[in-house]
């Protein structure tokens, strides 16, 4: 009995055996189709890639260009506006001055005028201050002579006593 059922242990695991590797045979066989279709797609989307990006910086190129035309193209009419914008500001500036001329005219005509107003009443006061002080120092003239005729007379009346 025991013969007969290592004969049939053996049996049973030659045939789970052989299920086995045929299973990993067809395992390899599908891993190995898989590995060949995954680098199949991986250089057809690289391919796929390649061209998309190549496309893009054509397109990428085409619009720089455009972009260099606009911009050349708006930078003349800016050009042409800066310029005519520059004449205006001179027009006007070129007005400013000449309106700035006469004002300065016109104020230095007052200014001289109302200078020589003040100055004509600047001398008439000067000129009667120094009257004023003319005739205070005559007046204190006046009063050092009267004081030194008063002081001699004193002296001259002390010395009279002193010899008598």
């Amino acid at each position: 009995k025991t013969d007969l059922r290592n004969k049939i242990l053996r049996v049973v695991t030659r045939i789970m055996n052989r299920a086995v590797l045929m299973s990993l045979e067809r395992w390899h066989e599908n891993t190995a189709s898989l590995k060949a279709q995954r680098a199949l797609m991986q250089r057809t989307v690289a391919m796929l890639h390649r061209r998309s990006v190549y496309a893009a910086f054509l397109s990428w190129c085409d619009n720089v260009e455009e972009l260099r035309t606009v911009a050349a193209k708006a930078s003349s009419i800016v050009a042409r506006w800066s310029r005519q914008g520059v004449a205006m500001c001179l027009d006007a500036w070129l007005q400013n001055v000449k309106d700035e001329t006469k004002t300065r005219g016109l104020m230095k005509r007052i200014i001289m005028r109302m200078t020589g107003n003040v100055l004509a009443g600047s001398w008439e006061r000067w000129a009667d201050r120094v009257e004023e002080l003319q005739s205070e120092r005559a007046e204190d003239k006046r009063k050092h002579d009267v004081m030194k005729r008063i002081v001699s007379k004193m002296m001259s009346q002390v010395m009279a006593r002193v010899f008598e």
